[in-house]
């Protein structure tokens, strides 16, 4: 083990993962006697998001929704205007679990390009739904990554609702 303060972000961080993919349950989260998260029960993602990545957040986000009938993508991303210096604050879900994949990442990526500064991430929550099947979660021993059977097509999937977004949203 890390040390205290070391211990409780990475605690924390687990725990908002969670809470941002299941806002229907309500996470409590205390370290001695001090409560850190207090996340309430509700149906609407953007919710959820104020209240743990904060209310001014909430307000520069756009609504993601896609389908292609094969893969399906919903959450929210940031105005190209509301970034961040580092990845951190981008909550990316397949099937529920959450990942940190390159492929994924360079979608993102992708999707922004031309809008952002070198150096500046947006803020997003996105969840995408696709065939078990067509999804390996075995590559990564703390399973963040995962293997995609149409590794292009799901690159391309992600990169152009993003894209969509921020266009109509211009």
């Amino acid at each position: 083990l890390k040390r205290d303060a070391t211990e409780v972000t990475r605690i924390t961080q687990g725990v908002t993962q969670q809470a941002l993919v299941n806002p229907q349950i309500h996470f409590t989260l205390t370290h001695n006697g001090r409560q850190i998260l207090d996340s309430l029960t509700t149906d609407h993602l953007q919710y959820r998001i104020a209240e743990l990545l904060g209310s001014e957040l909430s307000q520069e986000l756009l609504p993601v929704e896609a389908d292609d009938g094969r893969n399906r993508l919903e959450g929210f991303v940031s105005k190209p205007v509301f970034t961040r210096s580092n990845a951190s604050s981008q909550y990316f879900y397949v099937n529920g679990r959450f990942i940190r994949d390159k492929v994924i990442l360079h979608a993102i990526q992708h999707g922004y390009r031309h809008l952002l500064p070198k150096g500046q991430y947006p803020v997003l929550v996105l969840k995408l739904f696709l065939d078990p099947t067509l999804v390996d979660v075995n590559v990564h021993p703390a399973k963040a990554e995962v293997r995609f059977a149409f590794q292009q097509e799901v690159h391309q999937f992600v990169s152009h609702a993003i894209q969509e977004t921020l266009k109509q949203n211009s």
